[in-house]
C-alpha cells in the first residue's frame, strides 16, 4: 500500500511537472520572437 501511494506521488509530480515545462518552453520562445522581431 505505502510503495503504491509512493508511485502515485511520483507520477503526479511528474504529471505536474511535464505541462509546467512545456508551458516555460513555450514562454521563452514568444519572448524570444517577440525580441528578436523588432
Amino acid at each position: 500500500m505505502q510503495n503504491k501511494l509512493a508511485s502515485g506521488a511520483r507520477l503526479g509530480r511528474q504529471a505536474l511537472l511535464f505541462p509546467l515545462c512545456l508551458v516555460l518552453y513555450e514562454f521563452s520562445t514568444y519572448i524570444g520572437n517577440d525580441m528578436i522581431q523588432p
